[in-house]
């Protein structure tokens, strides 16, 4: 994230925290393994968020760090075990 204006960088930052409150609400509500179609609602959200985040760095001038592709397979990785 080096390359990023300090904008767009503090706009990510909102961004990963904002899921990450999404994701913690969800767990407090609904427990760390919903089941059913809220499981599938859940996950296609998430799913979402990361490829929102994903077309928000590719409008950026600057290319994508390897660390940025690394978190994003990462947490895809993670969505995608969890079905």
């Amino acid at each position: 994230m080096q390359d990023e204006t300090p904008k767009e960088a503090h706009a990510l930052i909102q961004k990963q925290q904002e899921a990450n409150r999404v994701a913690e609400a969800w767990m407090q509500k609904f427990g760390d393994r919903p089941q059913g179609e809220l499981a599938i609602v859940l996950i296609d959200r998430l799913r979402a968020m990361v490829l929102d985040t994903m077309e928000q760095l590719a409008k950026r001038k600057e290319p994508v760090s390897m660390e940025e592709i690394a978190q994003i397979s990462l947490v895809m990785k993670r969505i995608e075990s969890t079905d």
